[in-house]
């Protein structure tokens, strides 16, 4: 069968592409161009077929591998700097990772790596939900296209998810024997190797071996206090991935693609600055009276311990771990059972185990120590019926969806005055039916309507004691003998059922002028808080979030396909967002209220004359809180965290060609933020105000495409910049801040045989 079905769903568009001869800018679409110039057209699978992005109502930005490894990018992270209205930062606040994705798209996500917790962007590695934050941010390897969706994904894909979807696509197998060898160097000691080998074993069945070894350098000093000298290093890489993939073509009508992929990483944790100390603070406070008069006359946590140098901080180097290990297989099958039905199936199963934790005071002394330790299992079956009648004037997909999580959760903490022993087993399962159907009214008027009811179930079994405990009103620790204290033992359970509409109509004007109307639903389940530091008798819970988007898209291409222009402007009803707030020493995740975001995206792509290609992109969000519930502590006027006003960013490239030679591709990139909070309560520290970003590189290809080699420059201005955050001033006292990487160079080398 092998067709495009009409279907439908969101908004606009961007790709990234490099090829032999031609480089893709980052923009609204492809720069890859035609043998009689101009843009070339992009096929896109946002809505579960292959299909033109100029003809797809659905808000989507196509980035291939190639292009980020020619910016120098080890992660997927780095899509925000060219992405509108998107956020993600590779580290959650306080939780050590150096792997705990925070993704926020047009203002909805989750900044919380807890596994009580459902991420609000979700990730797809090969058309497979990947349910926890911790492990997401994957490494730029054998990447053959990544598509991010823009709002709610409430009908089609696997899990339903409330603020958008991060589609990762891995290369498959190649007809012919083949490969290469990639070596990077750079900065920090960074030394990078893939490799990639092809190896089809007959006509119809094709695999393929990938494996890489990515290693850097910290960015971060830990100091000793008294003397100043280095002590270790924070914010290092180094990760060890490999994949194998076969294509079985079974029968004609038949195919299977396996894949298996494994990561292990070994790191430092994510480095962090202290911003403000608050002596007064109940940490700091019964520290400097009880705890620090027993060390010596000199143990007092106070202003001493604000380094002068952002990237540093006077911590324990031994309090440091970030540990990831990571596994899973997947095998999907497509069967063309007629000329009008396909049917799919996905089914995978994933492992994953994060060991992590971080000196989060920044002092020598113990103010704050978490540690987490979180083992995950899922399966997950999905089932699509894929078809269309009435001459493709009637299209359709219908499926069902099934994931079974499990979750070990063990997370002891160490306070001042507190220390806890906390632990959950969880078991999550999601049950959904979704479907759509398109109809063309006539050759340029369509009508999309798709529907999709979700049960999410959940359990929390917590056990949560009190190990070690200093009574604030009379400083005195209680005797061990009455030690430990039950905070909560509780066996908590719900059922969330969300039924998640959408419709859209478009409308080709001309053959060259797209638009359409979408109103759309998402949901995120509701779950529960495991941060306990006094007692309980069940553990404090959250509702579902939900929201209602409605958006409107033109997409036009002009002067013989030499000039793209794509955008969009949506408004959005945001009710019961779950934050985190920190309350009394506890950071739980609360419904706090609702808000309303709108805004639009713009996405420009031209190729005025052969071999030079242009992008522009902006992004805006007007978000404001048209409610705060009472009792979360979130100030009146609160800007919504991890979510800046404007976003724009720009690339221009020019390919010279050098006769017998090869192929010169220089290329700037730039990009802006405007102000962001990078929490609920907009705590003054954690407000990173607008910044600029350029990278540079200039790339080499030769006649053959044997060879390549890469230069380029990231943050070439070295600016100092926040992504992310710690603040609990009241109880643990302090705030501390993640900075992103500094200024680095990159030289890279690729062999293709």
């Amino acid at each position: 069968m092998k067709k495009s079905f009409a279907v439908s769903l969101c908004l606009s568009s961007t790709c990234l592409a490099w090829t032999p001869g031609v480089m893709a800018q980052v923009g609204p679409q492809e720069q890859v161009k035609e043998s009689g110039g101009g843009l070339n057209e992009i096929v896109v699978t946002a809505r579960r077929v292959s299909e033109s992005l100029q003809d797809t109502p659905v808000a989507v930005t196509a980035v291939t591998g190639e292009a980020l490894e020619q910016r120098g990018l080890a992660d997927v992270s780095g899509l925000q700097n060219f992405i509108p209205n998107v956020t993600f930062n590779p580290t959650s606040s306080n939780s050590g990772s150096s792997n705990a994705a925070v993704i926020f798209i047009r203002g909805i996500g989750q900044s919380d790596f807890y596994p009580q917790v459902d991420p609000g962007v979700g990730i797809y590695l090969d058309g497979v939900y990947i349910s926890r934050t911790t492990g997401a941010v994957l490494d730029a390897v054998d990447i053959g296209q990544i598509e991010v969706l823009r709002g709610p994904q409430g009908t089609l894909y696997g899990k339903n998810t409330i603020g958008g979807a991060i589609n990762i696509a891995s290369r498959r197998p190649e007809n012919q024997l083949g490969g290469y060898l990639e070596l990077t160097t750079g900065r920090y000691n960074r030394i990078d190797a893939k490799a990639r080998l092809d190896l089809p074993i007959s006509d119809t069945l094709k695999t393929s071996f990938s494996f890489s070894t990515l290693n850097r350098d910290g960015y971060y000093d830990i100091l000793d206090f008294e003397t100043g000298q280095k002590t270790g290093r924070l914010g290092n890489a180094s990760a060890l991935t490999a994949r194998f993939a076969a294509d079985l073509e079974v029968t004609p009508s038949l195919e299977l693609q396996f894949s298996a992929d494994w990561t292990q990483r070994r790191e430092e944790s994510s480095g962090s600055t202290l911003l403000r100390i608050n002596p007064n603070g109940l940490a700091p406070l019964i520290f400097n009276n009880v705890t620090g008069p027993t060390i010596g006359p000199d143990a007092i946590y106070d202003d001493r311990f604000l380094a002068a140098d952002r990237f540093s901080n006077f911590g324990d180097p031994t309090e440091s771990q970030s540990d990831l290990d990571v596994w899973g297989i997947s095998l999907i099958g497509e069967w063309d059972t007629s000329d009008w039905l396909t049917i799919k199936s996905i089914t995978a199963y994933r492992e994953s185990e994060s060991d992590s934790n971080r000196d989060g005071d920044g002092s020598p002394f113990q103010i704050l120590n978490p540690l987490t330790i979180i083992e995950q299992s899922q399966f997950s079956q999905e089932i699509q019926f894929l078809g269309s009648l009435l001459d493709d004037r009637l299209t359709f997909i219908a499926g069902g969806y099934y994931l079974d999580e499990n979750v070990f959760f063990d997370a002891p903490v160490n306070i001042a005055f507190v220390s806890t022993d906390n632990s959950a087993d969880i078991a999550n399962k999601s049950y959904a039916g979704f479907g759509q159907l398109g109809y063309s009214f006539a050759d340029d008027l369509r009508l999309t309507l798709g529907a999709r009811y979700t049960v999410d179930e959940k359990r929390n079994d917590a056990r949560v004691f009190a190990t070690r405990l200093i009574d604030p009103a009379t400083m005195v620790p209680v005797p061990d003998f009455v030690l430990p204290i039950p905070l909560l033992i509780d066996d908590a359970r719900r059922t969330d059922k969300e039924f998640t509409p959408a419709v859209t109509l478009d409308y080709k004007f001309t053959p060259d002028v797209f638009g359409y109307f979408t109103y759309s639903r998402g949901f995120k389940s509701g779950g529960f808080s495991q941060r306990i530091a006094f007692p309980r008798d069940t553990a404090p819970a959250f509702d579902p979030e939900e929201v209602e988007n409605y958006e409107v898209g033109l997409k036009i291409e002009a002067f013989n396909r030499r000039l793209r222009i794509n955008s969009a402007a949506f408004y959005t009803d945001y009710t019961n967002l779950q934050v985190i707030i920190f309350n009394n020493v506890e950071p739980q995740t609360q419904n706090g209220g609702e808000a309303t975001i709108k805004g639009f995206e713009t996405e420009i792509q031209a190729s005025p004359v052969d071999d030079l290609n242009f992008s522009f992109a902006v992004g805006y969000l007007d978000s404001n809180y048209d409610e705060i519930n009472p009792g979360t502590l979130i100030p009146d006027g609160a800007a919504l965290a991890y979510t800046p006003e404007w976003t724009l960013s720009a690339s221009l490239n020019y390919v010279f060609e050098t006769g017998n030679i090869g192929i010169i591709t220089p290329q700037i990139d730039w990009s802006y933020r405007s102000a962001v909070f990078f929490d609920a309560l907009n705590t003054p520290e954690l407000r990173q105000p607008g910044y600029h970003l350029v990278n540079a590189n200039i790339s080499f290809t030769d006649l053959d495409e044997h060879w390549r080699m890469a230069i380029g420059v990231t943050n070439i201005f070295n600016k100092n910049y926040l992504i992310g955050g710690f603040s609990d001033l009241p109880a643990t006292g302090f705030v501390d801040g993640t900075f992103a990487r500094p200024r680095e160079w990159f030289l890279s080398v690729k062999r293709n045989f």
